[in-house]
């Protein structure tokens, strides 16, 4: 499946921090962060917590932190293809929004190369 990307623990000491006072939110048990066929086009990042991505009542995959989620969505322009529903009592979740990416990417170079590599395992298992 996805290689679980493992957190540094500098990004998660400071910047992260930084990132949850700025987009962060936190989610409860079985809140929806989004829904299938949202026109959403956040990416997420999750800190803290599980979030379940559900299609037609099927798991098709389970988020732990330090993993991204919907960037599907963003980077194809179309709807999310799935539910994704807080599974553990709480979530932290960093919504970084379209128009802040390209800052985030150039900001913090390690968070840029995790990105692209998460996203190029992800294509290519897609097209496998």
């Amino acid at each position: 499946m996805y290689s679980k990307p493992q957190p540094e623990p500098n990004l998660q000491a400071n910047y992260l921090a930084k990132l949850m006072q700025r987009y962060g939110r936190t989610y409860q048990q079985d809140e929806h962060i989004f829904d299938h066929g949202d026109l959403t086009r956040n990416l997420h990042y999750l800190v803290s917590g599980q979030v379940q991505l559900v299609k037609n009542g099927t798991v098709i995959r389970t988020i732990e932190a330090g993993e991204y989620f919907g960037e599907m969505a963003l980077l194809s322009n179309l709807p999310a293809v799935a539910d994704a529903i807080v599974t553990s009592a709480q979530a932290e979740v960093v919504l970084i929004y379209p128009d802040n990416i390209e800052t985030l990417l150039l900001d913090e170079p390690k968070v840029a190369m995790k990105f692209l590599r998460l996203m190029a395992t992800r294509l290519q298992t897609h097209s496998d």
